[in-house]
């Protein structure tokens, strides 16, 4: 359902990882531009935030989101513009009490259909793991995945 998705990313970045695991689990064919961490380059995205995606012409960031309006694309057969409106950003503020544009529903997949009691059920689950692993097990994979500094510099070895 997808005429061409481009996914910038940061090979070792477990948001990224899911993002890519996602789109090779369901078969669906993209680019991947690998970004170098270390010099901080960037290619003209409009967000500082990876993984960023570029899905038929419309730009999204933040893994959950663009997990999330993929599936809710596949699901309904709506194209990306019609589902990205479904995301609104909102301004909220975040745990540093900065005022931040966020996607408040970003863990939720829609369907066209109405959902039964287990379906719902389903989903409450499937959203409450998504959050539970951007917040907690993301954060504690990262400092885990390095024995050394030495290390984890190696694996930004973009030669």
């Amino acid at each position: 359902p997808f005429k061409s998705i481009k996914l910038y990313q940061y090979r070792f970045s477990p948001y990224c990882s899911k993002t890519r695991a996602f789109m090779e689990y369901y078969g669906i064919p993209h680019e991947t531009v690998e970004l170098n961490p270390l010099w901080k380059r960037r290619i003209n995205l409009s967000s500082n935030k990876i993984p960023f995606a570029e899905v038929d012409g419309e730009k999204m960031d933040d893994s959950s989101l663009i997990v999330s309006v993929l599936r809710t694309c596949m699901l309904t057969g709506q194209n990306i513009r019609d589902v990205l409106l479904y995301y609104p950003e909102m301004a909220v503020t975040n745990s540093k009490g900065t005022s931040v544009n966020e996607r408040v529903n970003k863990y939720v997949v829609m369907d066209a259909k109405a959902p039964d009691a287990l379906q719902l059920v389903r989903r409450r689950e499937e959203r409450e793991w998504r959050e539970w692993v951007d917040s907690k097990l993301v954060v504690a994979v990262v400092p885990n995945m390095f024995r050394t500094l030495h290390q984890s510099f190696r694996c930004f070895d973009y030669t």
